[in-house]
């Protein structure tokens, strides 16, 4: 997650649009939408329309990475493989006894 000072730039890149739909899927917001938008609402700064390109690369590109079922959660915090199968071992046991 942001920090929170920095969820103002969040909701302004929602505002704009995180991302463009397309036939074959989502694509970054194009420049085009983001100088358009940005005439209509005022926000004129350059390193505005940096940042809100920034996340929605960002968010398509999290967005294609997700579908991996595989793939481990941003969120989760980042552990060594050793507590990692120390945990799903502990999990494991659990299942098992809940499960005789």
């Amino acid at each position: 997650m942001p920090e929170r000072e920095a969820l103002w730039l969040v909701e302004l890149a929602k505002q704009c649009g995180l991302y463009q739909a397309t036939m074959s899927g989502i694509l970054p917001i194009p420049w085009t939408e983001i100088r358009a938008w940005q005439k209509a609402t005022g926000y004129t700064d350059y390193w505005l329309a940096e940042t809100i390109r920034g996340l929605s690369k960002d968010y398509v590109n999290e967005f294609n990475e997700a579908k991996d079922p595989a793939r481990v959660s941003p969120l989760l915090e980042v552990t060594s493989k050793e507590d990692h199968r120390a945990k799903v071992s502990n999990q494991l046991k659990k299942f098992k006894e809940n499960n005789k």
